[in-house]
């Protein structure tokens, strides 16, 4: 049996001396392959916990750092659609911006164009409802406030005039002023058309037949193509009259209104049938019926009645202009300054008012909005103003931005959509939450905000007002600050995320540096010392061999 040889105790020692030495080896060799100097719990438990501990909280941190990562690649393209939006707001409010300036360097043109072709006519005797001794009569009320004496403002029509003929004779008529108040041509289809020279001087055109009656003073004004302007006035001292009026201005303009017991000036709470013009006479009165109708229209159409009973205000006569299907066309309004009450065209589609009144009785209402301002009596009678307006050029452009404002628009709302990263979208309205440690108790909240072009303020644009145009170009001011806002706001979240992600790298180099710090093993140290025991083996092994030649010495002794 194996266990009954009996081994020499020196060859005994250096058995296990080589074995204590193979074990040395082989947990040095160990650390050399690994790296490390404690491998298991059994090596060292207090640095192989304290280790793996310092692991885990670097493998969290390194899951925290994905998701930081991921914030931050919201962030940037959250800022690339805001650096965008910027842009585009930028351009809306550009694009508003230069409606309101060609708005406020154009000039209005109050101009009125006939239908009929003039251009051959070689004598405008030879249409029907013209006739030798026909006149038209061109009144205004504003040169004498400039100290202009007015020159005999009408023109008589003769045998063999013509077309051009009569175009130069209502030229003549600024013969010997110091500008033109009127400008008369033909356009190319032949039309007479007529255009005041002067911002501010309203010109009231009136024909008058050689045989004056309404019907001759009607045929010589729609002979001329005025057949669309031209309205029967009745005056109320038994004659009536043929007109319309050319206006530059947009506003229509009362009297200076005052109370009639009082001789204060109105207001808006003055009852109507109680005030009284700058003449010191009542201009409203028999205002006791509801049938005593005022009728205010725009373009020839869209007419409204207002019931002119005798408590009616000046406040209220101006609410239910502005309430009617007017509003916004036209817009009442009483100015405290002057005692005015005004009616501006505020739509550029406005291109001329029209006024009448009709009653049960003897009734008058006598606003003093025309040129020739008149006493409105019993009957129908309407008065049309043709208003300064802008140029189609001028109109063109405007409808043009309009287009493109709205463009514009449409493009914010589609950046709006696009502007997403993995599924979050900052300026769809979504929020982000990025966590920062491993309890995730710490953490920031990115608030997103909704960036379509409505939630911006910024509607569809109508460029037909003036009011428009403002209120598109504050809209888009006001929206770029929000975007810039928003904008400053992301720089700062970015900053902060990204300082907390580089903060967490060198967090997780320290943890993995510490970890490594408890169980790596010094591989100079550990190579020093497999030398060492290998040189010990190889004593041990020499010793083993010496012990056993003694052990043969003795059998040669037999």
């Amino acid at each position: 049996m194996g266990s009954d040889i009996a081994l020499g105790s020196a060859s005994a020692n250096n058995l296990l001396s080589i074995k204590n030495t193979q074990s040395l080896v082989d947990k040095t060799s160990l650390r050399l392959a690994t790296g490390l100097e404690v491998n298991s719990a059994l090596d060292n438990p207090s640095s192989f916990f304290g280790s793996r501990t310092l692991q885990s909280r670097a493998g969290d941190l390194q899951r925290l750092l994905d998701g930081i990562a991921v914030a931050i690649r919201s962030v940037q393209q959250a800022t690339i659609g805001v650096d965008a939006l910027s842009q585009l707001t930028q351009q809306a409010h550009t694009i508003a911006q230069s409606a309101s300036d060609t708005i406020s360097s154009a000039e209005r043109v109050s101009a009125v164009e006939g239908n009929v072709d003039l251009s051959d006519v070689a004598d405008i005797t030879d249409l029907s409802g013209v006739n030798v001794g026909d006149q038209i009569f061109f009144s205004t009320n504003s040169l004498t406030t400039v100290n202009i004496t007015p020159p005999a403002l009408s023109i008589t029509i003769a045998a063999g005039t013509s077309g051009n003929e009569l175009v130069k004779q209502i030229n003549d008529l600024n013969t010997g002023l110091p500008f033109n108040f009127l400008n008369a041509s033909l356009t190319e289809e032949g039309f007479l058309r007529i255009e005041t020279g002067t911002e501010d001087f309203p010109v009231g055109f009136t024909f008058v037949s050689s045989t004056p009656n309404d019907a001759n003073n009607l045929d010589l004004a729609r002979a001329l193509g005025f057949s669309e302007q031209a309205q029967l006035r009745a005056t109320g001292f038994g004659t009536n009259e043929v007109q319309f009026t050319l206006s530059t201005s947009n506003t229509l303009r009362s009297f200076q209104l005052f109370e009639a017991a009082t001789n204060e000036a109105a207001t808006k709470s003055s009852v109507l049938s109680q005030l009284e013009g700058p003449a010191d006479g009542l201009i409203f009165f028999s205002l006791d019926s509801t049938n005593d109708i005022f009728e205010i229209g725009i373009n020839n159409e869209n007419t409204v009645s207002i019931a002119m009973t005798s408590n009616l205000t000046v406040g209220g006569f101006i609410e239910q202009i502005n309430g009617s299907s007017l509003g916004g066309l036209i817009e009442a309004d009483f100015d405290e300054e002057t005692s005015q009450i005004t009616i501006e065209a505020v739509d550029f589609s406005v291109e001329s008012i029209q006024t009448s009144f009709t009653s049960d009785g003897l009734a008058a209402v006598f606003f003093g909005f025309n040129i020739s301002p008149s006493i409105y009596f019993t009957g129908s009678d309407e008065d049309s103003v043709f208003i300064g307006t802008f140029d189609d050029e001028t109109l063109d452009s405007i409808r043009s931005l309009e287009t493109d404002f709205n463009n514009v628009l449409e493009a914010i709302t589609e950046i709006t959509q696009d502007t997403s990263f993995k599924g979050v979208n900052l300026l769809a309205g979504d929020s982000l939450n990025v966590f920062f440690n491993e309890d995730l108790s710490n953490r920031l909240s990115i608030e997103g905000t909704n960036f379509g072009a409505t939630n911006l303020g910024l509607e569809e644009a109508s460029f037909r007002t003036v009011e428009d145009i403002e209120q598109a170009l504050a809209r888009a001011e006001e929206a770029l600050q929000q975007v810039r806002q928003f904008g400053i706001r992301l720089a700062n979240n970015f900053s902060i995320v990204e300082t907390r992600e580089t903060f967490t790298n060198s967090t997780i180099n320290t943890l993995l540096a510490g970890a490594d710090d408890l169980v790596q093993a010094d591989l100079n140290e550990e190579g020093a010392i497999l030398l060492a025991l290998q040189t010990r083996q190889e004593l041990a092994t020499t010793a083993l061999s010496l012990a056993s030649q003694q052990q043969e010495n003795i059998f040669t002794l037999f």
